[in-house]
């Protein structure tokens, strides 16, 4: 379930590399926030001989709404979009996830291409098939695996982002850190960041994963990637989404970092390096105007739970990460009560 090629470069080297082997039109699905961005694009398209379709998504989460992905899909129609055709994505881990998602669904599967504008969508959304909207019920509970022909990683994009920006990628670099490879972190903890080692590093953590369950059939593989995710994804719908990913995902993994000290399988040490590392990236460690029972019933109802249990990622030691069920519901609540201001 990868993409069939990860090219690195700028895009107007990487794109008529791709498009060489294509046929039909490309759609090409952007964030409208980069509407300029998407103008180039498809330009160097038009410039290849390649006949282009634009459609603008609504900027965020709201993207990610069944009412959003129903115009998109509407477009497809009236456009008579059909499987020769590809659709392309360019913005962050939003529009990856939808753009994926239309592109599973229309006409039971077509091809797409993603080119990550964010960095927390280089190493993250774009890499690994995963695409999905949003429930009311949750995060991400609509989806399905689909894979895009390829992902362009253009690292000169990171220029235009800002500091809080790049600082929500860097918590899916760190989580790659703390659960697969400590190199990570001895980057993360070097001035100035090498960002296309680190890239490339952290694609490398999630391909390991995703080629040993593709699907996420078999427990404790392709989970352990959600480390921190757990308590990150409550708190972001508890927030309504006004939490980036990356903050909400730094505070999980302080958690599970916690957690899995109060359990007695790490250190202080290692919980330290959690906060240091994380507030040195530029991040909070801790959450505020959020209760303890507001965050539980979306722990329980995780998609990594079945059969009853809930199920943590948690870490037994640096780079040793696993899955464990049924802790009790009061040492989560003491846990928790570590992470609040």
């Amino acid at each position: 379930m990868l993409p069939t090629s990860i090219l690195y470069g700028e895009i107007s080297g990487t794109i008529p590399e791709v498009v060489r082997s294509l046929r039909g039109r490309i759609v090409v699905v952007f964030d409208k926030n980069l509407d300029s961005q998407s103008q180039e694009v498809v330009t160097l398209l038009d410039q290849l001989g390649v006949e282009c379709l634009n459609y603008a998504l609504p900027a965020g989460e709201q993207a990610k709404e069944l009412a959003e992905l129903s115009r998109l899909w509407d477009f497809l129609g009236e456009q008579n979009v059909n499987r020769n055709d590809t659709l392309l994505a360019l913005g962050g881990g939003t529009v990856s996830d939808v753009v994926g998602f239309a592109a599973a669904t229309w006409m039971r599967g077509i091809r797409y291409i993603n080119i990550p504008t964010t960095l927390l969508a280089m190493v993250d959304a774009s890499i690994g098939g995963k695409t999905a909207i949003n429930s009311p019920f949750g995060k991400n509970l609509i989806g399905s695996f689909h894979s895009p022909q390829s992902v362009l990683i253009d690292t000169t994009l990171l220029k235009t982002l800002s500091a809080s920006e790049v600082a929500n990628g860097l918590a899916e670099v760190a989580k790659c850190g703390f659960i697969h490879d400590p190199f990570i972190l001895k980057l993360l903890e070097t001035t100035p960041r090498d960002f296309e080692q680190l890239i490339q590093r952290s694609i490398t953590v999630k391909q390991h994963y995703v080629m040993s369950d593709p699907h996420e059939e078999k427990p404790g593989v392709r989970e352990i990637l959600n480390y921190g995710h757990t308590l990150g994804h409550a708190i972001e719908k508890v927030k309504l989404y006004t939490m980036s990913h990356g903050q909400a995902i730094a505070i999980g993994m302080v958690f599970a970092a916690q957690l899995s000290h109060r359990l007695g399988f790490i250190n202080e040490e290692l919980v330290m390096r959690h906060v240091n590392v994380l507030q040195d990236i530029g991040l909070g460690i801790v959450i505020q105007g959020v209760q303890f029972d507001e965050v539980l019933p979306f722990m329980l109802r995780d998609k990594k739970n079945f059969g009853g249990k809930s199920r943590f990622i948690l870490l037994k030691d640096l780079a040793q990460a696993e899955v464990v069920e049924n802790i009790e519901i009061e040492i989560l609540k003491e846990t928790f009560d570590k992470v609040l201001a």
